[in-house]
């Protein structure tokens, strides 16, 4: 069973399981938008040509030039339709780094009460296998399946041994007081920028009241508020996804997380072994660099595929434009100036 109880095709007819058309979802504001473009290229570039993609973009934001080239747009078996994101998420909006149109997510279960199981996926990412295959993995009874967040842990390892590193959040505190991790089940803290939902079962519990419920008493202790929440509420009740389905830039360019961090050491080599879909969590976002690393040139090919790709051109050139511009940091007039005052300070009588 894939998207609906009881697949079938054009003709009415029961179709094997796990060969019914395939269900993705995304949810996004007007600034990530156009990065839906190459989300789409590279699903349709990889997926089977016999099994239709039906991909499904919840979008907060007014009509652009982004949303008229993306509704509707076909490539290969797969076809992007936007819909109006719920407006009562707008209320949340500043309570979380991660903005307002992610939890969407914790409401899929029922804006989507035709579909019994969805893949979500973020849109800072590239499909680089059948989407199909991940839509059909054993959840083994769980109602979601996910992938480690080997990003988060490699930030965890250099604030235990570099503390001025990535100061934006107390990551051994945020995983012991916040998420209610110890140590029989420290690494399992998962990343849901790539997630198979089991929405059937999720309706059954009533999961999306109660997440509801609980964002509004703890949105403001929670940094990655729909990420922290799916690991609390379905905390034991995530199957563990193949790393090479989620395979986050950071550990991808760095290999040395497997001698520092050897908890993880497998779930790195894995990932970086022929990835199934790169994910630019973190910093290393292709859009926001002008120096190469491991995963730009997959981003940047399907980007140049894309019904978006004028506007991603633009805004890079601009990018480019405004980091030429900045002074140089050793002889800039800021720097120029608190040298100034500093040897002004220093004869002062």
């Amino acid at each position: 069973m894939l998207s609906s109880g009881s697949p079938k095709d054009g003709h009415g007819r029961l179709m094997p399981a796990g060969r019914g058309p395939v269900t993705i979802a995304s949810s996004v504001d007007a600034a990530f938008l156009p990065f839906v473009g190459p989300v789409a290229a590279s699903i349709g570039a990889y997926a089977s040509p016999d099994r239709p993609i039906d991909y499904r973009v919840f979008y907060s934001g007014p009509e652009s030039a982004a949303s008229k080239a993306l509704d509707g747009y076909r490539a290969g078996p797969l076809t992007v339709r936007l819909i109006p994101a719920p407006e009562r998420f707008e209320a949340y909006r500043g309570r979380s780094v991660m903005g307002t149109a992610t939890l969407v997510r914790l409401a899929a279960p029922e804006l989507m009460a035709d579909l019994d199981r969805v893949v979500f996926i973020d849109v800072d990412l590239v499909v680089l296998a059948d989407i199909g295959a991940l839509a059909d993995v054993d959840l083994a009874g769980n109602p979601m399946a996910a992938a480690i967040d080997l990003t988060l842990y490699g930030w965890h390892h250099d604030q235990r041994t570099v503390p001025s590193r990535n100061p934006l959040h107390d990551i051994d505190r945020h995983l012991k007081e916040r998420i209610g991790l110890g140590p029989s089940d420290w690494y399992d803290y998962f990343n849901t920028g790539v997630a198979v939902l089991d929405l059937a079962a999720l309706r059954r519990e009533g999961f999306t009241a109660g997440a509801m419920e609980f964002i509004d008493r703890r949105a403001e202790e929670l940094p990655w508020l729909d990420q922290d929440s799916l690991n609390i509420l379905l905390k034991g009740r995530i199957a563990p996804l193949d790393p090479r389905w989620n395979a986050m830039t950071e550990p991808l360019n760095r290999p040395s997380l497997t001698g520092l961090a050897p908890q993880i050491a497998d779930a790195v080599i894995e990932s970086r072994t022929a990835p199934k879909i790169i994910h630019y969590a973190g910093h290393l976002k292709p859009w926001k660099r002008t120096k190469y690393f491991r995963g730009a040139g997959e981003w940047w090919h399907f980007a140049n595929m894309s019904p978006t790709r004028d506007i991603i051109r633009a805004d890079y050139r601009e990018l480019v434009r405004r980091l030429r511009r900045l002074p140089d940091p050793r002889t800039g007039l800021a720097t120029m100036a608190a040298g100034w005052r500093h040897r002004r300070a220093r004869v002062a009588p």
